[in-house]
């Protein structure tokens, strides 16, 4: 496989490469900033969704996969929707800067597909698991602990997309 039919496979256009180089320096400085103080700063968060959606528009343009970009904002909305609902269900457990992050999760992976947005979620909430039942089996933490959710959020959305493109260039 070359590296032009991984990303087309994989991002749906080289032109959503950018986007994408974006998404994993944001991955990298949100992931320090939220485990060194707990929290998603604003600054950050809010200038990725034009930066995102516009630059997502280039690749909807030229490779005329403008239901590609509907279904990236669909899954925007879903993901924020169920991440406000899990915060006012439970807002100590669940942050407003991991609510505003879930949609930037449901815009990237909802690009690729409905199916890489799913995956992106549920490996969030996977990992968080797995690290948080680590750390109370090695006594590093108690029920009572918090962990950053941010990290989990950025670093499932990449797998799922590394996932999604380990799938498409094995199975077809």
């Amino acid at each position: 496989m070359t590296f032009m039919s991984f990303i087309n496979d994989t991002i749906l256009s080289i032109w959503a490469l950018p986007v994408y180089a974006y998404f994993l320096w944001l991955s990298i400085v949100l992931s320090v900033i939220d485990f060194r103080e707990m929290r998603l700063p604003n600054k950050y968060v809010y200038p990725a969704y034009p930066i995102i959606a516009v630059g997502l528009l280039v690749p909807a343009w030229v490779s005329n996969r403008w239901d590609s970009l509907w279904q990236a904002g669909l899954c925007a909305l879903v993901a924020l929707a169920l991440f406000m609902l899990l915060h006012v269900i439970y807002a100590a457990g669940l942050g407003m800067g991991d609510v505003k992050l879930a949609g930037i999760v449901g815009l990237l992976a909802g690009w690729v597909s409905w199916g890489t947005a799913l995956v992106a979620l549920m490996l969030t909430f996977f990992l968080s698991a797995l690290v948080g039942v680590v750390l109370l089996i090695a006594r590093r933490a108690t029920l009572k602990s918090a962990l950053p959710f941010g990290p989990f959020m950025l670093g499932g959305t990449i797998l799922a997309l590394a996932l999604t493109a380990y799938l498409r260039a094995n199975l077809g």
